[in-house]
Protein backbone atom coordinates (compact mmCIF):
# COMPACT_ATOMS: atom_id res chain seq x y z
CA UNK A 1 0.00 0.00 0.00
CA UNK A 2 1.53 3.29 -1.11
CA UNK A 3 2.28 5.86 1.60
CA UNK A 4 1.91 9.43 0.33
CA UNK A 5 2.42 11.22 3.63
CA UNK A 6 5.61 13.29 3.85
CA UNK A 7 6.88 15.31 6.76
CA UNK A 8 7.56 19.00 6.16
CA UNK A 9 10.88 18.84 8.06
CA UNK A 10 13.36 16.29 9.39
CA UNK A 11 12.96 17.71 12.90
CA UNK A 12 9.80 17.94 14.95
CA UNK A 13 9.30 19.99 18.10
CA UNK A 14 7.98 17.87 20.95
CA UNK A 15 5.52 19.22 23.50
CA UNK A 16 5.85 16.70 26.27
CA UNK A 17 6.98 19.14 28.95
CA UNK A 18 5.96 22.75 29.45
CA UNK A 19 8.72 24.70 31.21
CA UNK A 20 10.07 28.24 31.38
CA UNK A 21 6.66 29.82 31.19
CA UNK A 22 5.56 27.75 28.19
CA UNK A 23 2.34 26.91 30.02
CA UNK A 24 1.36 30.43 28.96
CA UNK A 25 0.01 30.47 25.38
CA UNK A 26 1.51 33.91 24.65
CA UNK A 27 5.01 32.77 25.67
CA UNK A 28 4.54 29.54 23.82
CA UNK A 29 3.51 31.42 20.67
CA UNK A 30 6.82 33.32 20.72
CA UNK A 31 8.65 30.04 21.14
CA UNK A 32 6.79 28.49 18.21
CA UNK A 33 7.86 31.38 15.99
CA UNK A 34 11.48 30.62 16.90
CA UNK A 35 10.93 26.93 16.13
CA UNK A 36 9.43 27.75 12.73
CA UNK A 37 12.32 30.16 12.01
CA UNK A 38 14.65 27.16 12.41
CA UNK A 39 12.69 25.42 9.64
CA UNK A 40 11.13 22.98 12.09
CA UNK A 41 7.64 22.69 10.70
CA UNK A 42 6.30 19.65 12.55
CA UNK A 43 4.85 19.94 16.07
CA UNK A 44 4.41 16.78 18.11
CA UNK A 45 2.06 16.48 21.07
CA UNK A 46 -0.42 14.06 22.68
CA UNK A 47 -3.77 14.19 24.41
CA UNK A 48 -2.16 13.04 27.68
CA UNK A 49 0.77 15.46 27.79
CA UNK A 50 0.66 17.94 30.64
CA UNK A 51 -2.08 15.99 32.40
CA UNK A 52 -4.29 16.43 29.34
CA UNK A 53 -3.62 20.20 29.15
CA UNK A 54 -0.86 20.63 26.56
CA UNK A 55 -3.08 20.40 23.48
CA UNK A 56 -5.21 23.30 24.68
CA UNK A 57 -2.19 25.50 25.43
CA UNK A 58 -0.65 24.59 22.07
CA UNK A 59 -3.91 25.30 20.25
CA UNK A 60 -4.18 28.78 21.75
CA UNK A 61 -0.52 29.47 20.99
CA UNK A 62 -0.85 28.41 17.35
CA UNK A 63 -3.89 30.65 17.02
CA UNK A 64 -1.85 33.57 18.40
CA UNK A 65 1.03 32.90 16.01
CA UNK A 66 -1.36 33.04 13.08
CA UNK A 67 0.77 31.08 10.62
CA UNK A 68 -0.96 29.61 7.59
CA UNK A 69 -2.30 26.25 8.79
CA UNK A 70 -1.08 24.57 5.60
CA UNK A 71 2.53 25.66 6.31
CA UNK A 72 3.11 23.35 9.30
CA UNK A 73 2.03 19.92 10.54
CA UNK A 74 0.52 18.86 13.85
CA UNK A 75 1.05 15.32 15.14
CA UNK A 76 -0.94 14.15 18.13
CA UNK A 77 -1.61 10.84 19.82
CA UNK A 78 -4.21 8.97 21.81
CA UNK A 79 -5.07 5.72 23.64
CA UNK A 80 -3.21 6.20 26.95
CA UNK A 81 -5.66 6.57 29.81
CA UNK A 82 -4.40 7.85 33.16
CA UNK A 83 -7.02 9.48 35.40
CA UNK A 84 -8.57 11.27 32.44
CA UNK A 85 -10.42 14.43 33.55
CA UNK A 86 -13.35 13.64 31.23
CA UNK A 87 -13.81 10.16 32.71
CA UNK A 88 -13.85 10.76 36.45
CA UNK A 89 -15.69 7.48 37.08
CA UNK A 90 -12.65 5.52 35.83
CA UNK A 91 -9.40 5.69 37.79
CA UNK A 92 -5.91 4.45 37.07
CA UNK A 93 -3.66 3.82 34.11
CA UNK A 94 -4.40 1.61 31.13
CA UNK A 95 -4.70 1.73 27.33
CA UNK A 96 -7.88 2.03 25.31
CA UNK A 97 -7.99 1.71 21.52
CA UNK A 98 -11.72 1.05 21.31
CA UNK A 99 -13.91 2.79 18.74
CA UNK A 100 -15.80 4.93 21.25
CA UNK A 101 -12.78 6.03 23.26
CA UNK A 102 -10.63 6.93 20.24
CA UNK A 103 -13.54 8.78 18.69
CA UNK A 104 -13.95 10.91 21.82
CA UNK A 105 -10.20 11.58 21.99
CA UNK A 106 -9.91 12.58 18.34
CA UNK A 107 -12.81 15.00 18.76
CA UNK A 108 -11.23 16.33 21.95
CA UNK A 109 -7.88 16.85 20.22
CA UNK A 110 -9.45 18.68 17.29
CA UNK A 111 -11.28 20.96 19.71
CA UNK A 112 -8.34 21.61 22.06
CA UNK A 113 -5.90 22.24 19.21
CA UNK A 114 -8.39 24.59 17.50
CA UNK A 115 -7.53 22.96 14.19
CA UNK A 116 -9.74 21.93 11.25
CA UNK A 117 -7.66 18.76 10.87
CA UNK A 118 -4.84 16.72 12.41
CA UNK A 119 -2.00 16.04 10.00
CA UNK A 120 -0.95 12.77 11.63
CA UNK A 121 -2.79 10.87 14.38
CA UNK A 122 -0.92 8.15 16.27
CA UNK A 123 -1.93 5.31 18.54
CA UNK A 124 0.33 6.25 21.43
CA UNK A 125 1.18 2.88 23.01
CA UNK A 126 0.78 -0.80 22.29
CA UNK A 127 -2.65 -1.79 23.60
CA UNK A 128 -2.71 -5.52 24.33
CA UNK A 129 -6.51 -5.49 23.93
CA UNK A 130 -6.40 -3.69 20.58
CA UNK A 131 -9.10 -4.99 18.26
CA UNK A 132 -7.77 -4.17 14.78
CA UNK A 133 -11.20 -4.16 13.16
CA UNK A 134 -12.61 -1.68 15.67
CA UNK A 135 -9.53 0.54 15.76
CA UNK A 136 -9.21 0.57 11.98
CA UNK A 137 -12.86 1.57 11.67
CA UNK A 138 -12.53 4.78 13.69
CA UNK A 139 -9.23 5.79 12.07
CA UNK A 140 -10.64 5.28 8.59
CA UNK A 141 -13.81 7.17 9.49
CA UNK A 142 -11.91 10.31 10.49
CA UNK A 143 -9.54 9.93 7.58
CA UNK A 144 -12.46 9.82 5.15
CA UNK A 145 -13.92 12.95 6.74
CA UNK A 146 -10.63 14.77 6.17
CA UNK A 147 -10.24 15.38 9.90
CA UNK A 148 -7.12 13.21 9.99
CA UNK A 149 -4.73 13.44 7.04
CA UNK A 150 -2.68 10.37 7.97
CA UNK A 151 -2.46 7.76 10.71
CA UNK A 152 0.38 6.02 12.48
CA UNK A 153 1.51 4.32 15.65
CA UNK A 154 3.98 4.93 18.45
CA UNK A 155 6.12 2.39 20.30
CA UNK A 156 4.61 -0.53 18.34
CA UNK A 157 6.48 -3.75 17.55
CA UNK A 158 6.70 -4.69 13.89
CA UNK A 159 4.32 -7.65 14.29
CA UNK A 160 1.51 -5.45 15.59
CA UNK A 161 2.04 -2.89 12.83
CA UNK A 162 1.66 -5.63 10.23
CA UNK A 163 -1.42 -6.99 11.99
CA UNK A 164 -3.13 -3.59 12.18
CA UNK A 165 -2.21 -2.74 8.58
CA UNK A 166 -3.97 -5.89 7.40
CA UNK A 167 -7.29 -4.46 8.63
CA UNK A 168 -6.61 -0.83 7.78
CA UNK A 169 -7.05 0.15 4.14
CA UNK A 170 -5.09 3.37 4.54
CA UNK A 171 -1.32 3.24 5.06
CA UNK A 172 0.32 3.41 8.47
CA UNK A 173 2.50 6.46 7.93
CA UNK A 174 4.97 6.26 10.80
CA UNK A 175 6.04 4.46 13.94
CA UNK A 176 7.38 6.80 16.62
CA UNK A 177 10.13 4.93 18.45
CA UNK A 178 12.86 5.63 20.96
CA UNK A 179 16.20 5.84 19.14
CA UNK A 180 19.46 7.42 20.25
CA UNK A 181 23.10 6.63 20.85
CA UNK A 182 21.97 5.18 24.18
CA UNK A 183 19.01 3.27 22.71
CA UNK A 184 20.16 1.34 19.68
CA UNK A 185 17.58 -1.45 19.56
CA UNK A 186 15.80 -0.09 16.43
CA UNK A 187 18.94 -0.93 14.45
CA UNK A 188 18.40 -4.64 15.15
CA UNK A 189 14.72 -5.18 16.09
CA UNK A 190 13.29 -4.58 12.61
CA UNK A 191 11.70 -1.19 13.33
CA UNK A 192 13.85 0.72 10.85
CA UNK A 193 13.76 -2.13 8.32
CA UNK A 194 9.96 -2.13 8.33
CA UNK A 195 9.89 1.64 7.81
CA UNK A 196 11.98 1.26 4.66
CA UNK A 197 9.98 -1.79 3.53
CA UNK A 198 6.65 0.03 3.92
CA UNK A 199 7.91 3.38 2.65
CA UNK A 200 7.26 5.52 5.71
CA UNK A 201 9.49 7.79 7.78
CA UNK A 202 9.82 6.71 11.42
CA UNK A 203 9.86 9.30 14.19
CA UNK A 204 12.55 9.21 16.89
CA UNK A 205 11.70 10.27 20.43
CA UNK A 206 14.28 10.92 23.17
CA UNK A 207 16.93 11.25 20.42
CA UNK A 208 19.59 12.56 22.82
CA UNK A 209 18.66 10.17 25.67
CA UNK A 210 17.57 13.09 27.84
CA UNK A 211 21.04 14.55 27.51
CA UNK A 212 22.80 11.41 28.72
CA UNK A 213 24.81 11.00 25.50
CA UNK A 214 26.52 14.32 26.25
CA UNK A 215 27.73 12.98 29.60
CA UNK A 216 29.05 9.61 28.43
CA UNK A 217 32.84 9.83 28.09
CA UNK A 218 33.51 7.83 24.91
CA UNK A 219 30.40 9.08 23.12
CA UNK A 220 31.07 12.68 24.11
CA UNK A 221 34.69 12.52 23.01
CA UNK A 222 33.68 11.11 19.62
CA UNK A 223 30.98 13.74 19.13
CA UNK A 224 33.48 16.46 20.02
CA UNK A 225 35.94 15.09 17.45
CA UNK A 226 33.45 15.43 14.62
CA UNK A 227 32.06 18.69 15.96
CA UNK A 228 35.57 20.10 15.49
CA UNK A 229 35.89 18.63 12.00
CA UNK A 230 32.53 19.98 10.82
CA UNK A 231 32.75 23.24 12.78
CA UNK A 232 29.52 22.34 14.54
CA UNK A 233 28.17 21.57 18.00
CA UNK A 234 27.96 18.14 19.58
CA UNK A 235 24.16 18.45 19.39
CA UNK A 236 24.38 18.97 15.63
CA UNK A 237 26.62 15.91 15.21
CA UNK A 238 24.26 13.74 17.29
CA UNK A 239 21.41 14.98 15.10
CA UNK A 240 23.27 14.20 11.88
CA UNK A 241 24.08 10.70 13.16
CA UNK A 242 20.39 9.88 13.55
CA UNK A 243 19.45 11.43 10.22
CA UNK A 244 22.10 9.41 8.34
CA UNK A 245 20.09 6.19 8.52
CA UNK A 246 18.37 5.43 5.18
CA UNK A 247 14.98 5.14 6.92
CA UNK A 248 15.03 8.97 6.77
CA UNK A 249 13.63 9.38 10.27
CA UNK A 250 12.19 12.53 11.81
CA UNK A 251 13.74 13.56 15.12
CA UNK A 252 11.41 14.75 17.88
CA UNK A 253 13.42 17.26 19.88
CA UNK A 254 12.13 17.97 23.35
CA UNK A 255 14.24 21.00 24.21
CA UNK A 256 12.64 24.32 25.07
CA UNK A 257 15.99 26.14 24.90
CA UNK A 258 16.05 28.31 21.77
CA UNK A 259 19.84 28.19 21.35
CA UNK A 260 19.91 24.43 21.73
CA UNK A 261 17.06 24.00 19.25
CA UNK A 262 18.99 26.12 16.74
CA UNK A 263 22.11 24.03 17.38
CA UNK A 264 20.24 20.76 16.83
CA UNK A 265 18.66 22.10 13.65
CA UNK A 266 22.09 22.71 12.11
CA UNK A 267 22.66 18.95 12.12
CA UNK A 268 20.22 18.61 9.22
CA UNK A 269 22.87 20.03 6.88
CA UNK A 270 25.70 17.74 8.02
CA UNK A 271 26.20 14.50 6.10
CA UNK A 272 28.54 12.20 7.99
CA UNK A 273 30.70 9.76 6.04
CA UNK A 274 29.88 6.08 6.57
CA UNK A 275 33.12 5.45 8.47
CA UNK A 276 32.39 8.43 10.73
CA UNK A 277 28.88 7.15 11.45
CA UNK A 278 30.31 3.77 12.44
CA UNK A 279 33.02 5.41 14.52
CA UNK A 280 30.35 7.16 16.59
CA UNK A 281 28.36 3.92 16.80
CA UNK A 282 31.37 2.04 18.16
CA UNK A 283 31.88 4.77 20.77
CA UNK A 284 28.65 3.54 22.40
CA UNK A 285 30.27 0.17 23.09
CA UNK A 286 28.52 -1.50 20.19
CA UNK A 287 30.72 -4.34 18.97
CA UNK A 288 30.78 -5.00 15.26
CA UNK A 289 31.19 -8.66 14.24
Amino acid sequence: MSNNFKFFSRLAWGNWKLTNGLDNPKNKAQHIESVFNNKILVIDTSDIYGNYNNEEILGKALADVGFDRASYQVVTKGNIFNNHPDYKHIQGHHYDSSYNYLKSEIERSLNKLQTPYIDLYLLHRLDYLLNPVETAKVLKEYYDKGLIKAVGVSNFPTSTIRMLQKYLDIPISTNQIEFSLKQLSPLDDGSLDLAIENGYQPMFWSPYARGEIFKEGNILDCLKKYATKYNATIEAIATSWLLKHPAKGVIVIGSNNKDRISSMAKGVDINLEAHEWYDILKATGKILP
